[in-house]
């Protein structure tokens, strides 16, 4: 390209200006950078250490995913167990609870009768007094049990019907003999300290006497004393 120098003249300038515009630019090629080859000696060491090291990280990986599993499958084993055992103190403790139900339910039904037998006797030792016939209190368990005390005071009174009844036949078998019967001394005995006691005692005595009421009124007084 022809440099543009003062001394041309203004027609050499103008055509240097034209060859220069008409002449391609100039591409500078661009340069390939260097590449290193590896030296076939050394890269081999390269590769083997990398691989190593690669496997030594995995192994090391695998050695702690299979220590980590272990772990889980114990924790696993150990929760097994701790259920099991629930389950087994839970239905020991349902049969126990189960067991002292049943057990305070008999106790209560038990309790229950034995209260319910204490009433009906103190029902019927009331009325043998009210009635005024304390000789009943020997024939008590024969007589039954009534909740109600109108009708447990019927029952009672049949008894005293049925009792009265039979000595009224004694006493007319006795009087229609042609000897009549000689009317006993009656003594003053011992106390009686027995049920059986009293009632041949009161038995012995006259129907109707004082001394056979008395005695009656003595009995109840000593079978309120005996509770």
């Amino acid at each position: 390209m022809p440099e543009i120098t003062p001394e041309l003249t203004p027609e050499q300038q103008a055509a240097a200006l034209a060859q220069q515009a008409a002449s391609p630019p100039v591409v500078t090629p661009p340069v390939a950078p260097v590449v290193a080859v590896p030296d076939p000696d050394t890269d081999w060491e390269k590769r083997y250490k990398g691989s190593v090291k690669m496997v030594e990280q995995l192994t090391i990986a695998n050695r702690d995913h299979a220590s980590q599993q272990q772990l889980q499958t114990s924790e696993i084993e150990r929760l097994k167990a701790d259920l099991a055992n629930k389950d087994i103190e839970r239905t020991v403790a349902v049969s126990e609870r189960d067991t002292n139900l049943e057990t305070a339910l008999t106790a209560s039904a038990a309790k229950d009768t034995e209260l319910a037998k204490l009433r009906a006797h103190k029902l019927k030792v009331d009325l043998a007094k009210e009635l005024g016939h304390p000789e009943l209190i020997s024939i008590l368990d024969r007589i039954p049990d009534m909740e109600d005390h109108e009708v447990q005071k019927t029952v009672m009174m049949d008894f005293v019907q049925f009792r009265e009844a039979g000595i009224q036949e004694r006493e007319k078998a006795l009087l229609s003999g042609t000897t009549p019967p000689v009317s006993p001394v009656i003594s003053t005995p011992a106390t009686p300290t027995t049920t059986e006691g009293w009632a041949a005692y009161v038995e012995d005595l006259p129907l109707g006497s004082k001394e056979r009421t008395k005695a009656s009124d003595e009995w109840f007084e000593w079978t309120r004393q005996q509770k």
